[in-house]
């Protein structure tokens, strides 16, 4: 298996392990988006970034509910410490309109993590630091990517150095930053924390 698909594979294990975390924790679950019920439609949009297509292309997983009168929330699970730019504007933009965004971050294998925080409440690591770090490591090796904003841009680097990059790092080249873990909340106080921000909800 090539380490695209890898990557897909565990992906989708994180989300099933996730939601099972969910519903024994008392929330009722249900996928989310286009991409489950039509995925050959959302694939023929991968490269489209018009809003309406990239608000489709990058909605969350999940949505769940909890209490006698449901109230609901999204999820997204992420088994990477990156997230992309296109789908961190998605999702601020939902919570702009009043919606409650929650990113769970964690892996499958020997140990399942799912360190989560409120959207809005993001924080990334300095990204030129970042950069200087792996170039320490990695020395010529290490390609200097354009940095927008903090987030890294792959495909603005020249022709030669982006394909280079596309073979090592197998990506979309879409920006993309790495978020600052030191942020994230531990699992056992998801539940609370969440039922409380449900219920100050002003409607």
């Amino acid at each position: 298996m090539n380490s695209f698909n890898d990557r897909l594979e565990r992906a989708k294990n994180y989300e099933i392990a996730l939601i099972k975390m969910l519903n024994l924790s008392g929330f009722v679950t249900a996928l989310n988006g286009t991409e489950h019920t039509h995925p050959d439609f959302v694939d023929k949009l991968r490269h489209s970034e018009d809003p309406t297509s990239l608000s489709i292309r990058f909605q969350p997983d999940g949505v769940a509910y909890i209490g006698n009168t449901p109230r609901s929330f999204y999820f997204e699970a992420k088994s990477s410490s990156t997230i992309e730019k296109n789908a961190y504007d998605q999702y601020i933009n939902l919570t702009r309109n009043g919606n409650i965004v929650v990113l769970f971050f964690g892996s499958v294998g020997n140990e399942i993590k799912f360190k989560w925080i409120f959207v809005e409440d993001l924080k990334f690591t300095n990204s030129e630091n970042l950069l200087k770090k792996f170039k320490n490591q990695k020395g010529n090796k290490q390609k200097d990517i354009p940095i927008i904003d903090n987030w890294f841009y792959p495909r603005k680097l020249n022709d030669s150095d982006y394909n280079e990059w596309k073979i090592e790092y197998k990506g979309s080249g879409t920006p993309y930053a790495n978020i600052d873990k030191s942020c994230l909340l531990n699992c056992n106080v998801f539940k609370n924390l969440m039922i409380e921000k449900l219920k100050n909800i002003i409607l």
